[in-house]
């Protein structure tokens, strides 16, 4: 977008811009919060999978012995009160990517 202030070529050649989405990045303690949720501890893991293998996919929590758990990207977020974003996340002027060009 800035380039294209300055370089008409740009909007001749690029049709389309995509921007991340991001609306804020929680601390690690959501992920604490999870393996509470399944009675783990954070030295049982051998695994800690975040959307599966792509977005949306469940996120997958697999222990050194073998046990697995699976908890959907709605089911991890679905409380609100203990969304922990990061200091940064709260100073971005845009963290959904709305702000016109």
């Amino acid at each position: 977008r800035n380039l294209a202030r300055l370089d008409p070529r740009v909007d001749e050649h690029m049709r389309y811009a995509l921007a991340f989405v991001c609306g804020g990045a929680s601390d690690l303690t959501k992920s604490e919060q999870v393996l509470q949720r399944f009675g783990l501890s954070e030295d049982e893991l051998a695994l800690f999978r975040y959307l599966g293998h792509g977005n949306p996919g469940l996120n997958r929590i697999e222990t050194k012995v073998g046990r697995s758990f699976e908890i959907s990207y709605r089911q991890l977020w679905e409380d609100e009160d203990k969304w922990l974003i990061q200091p940064r996340c709260k100073l971005c002027p845009d963290a959904i990517r709305q702000v016109p060009a």
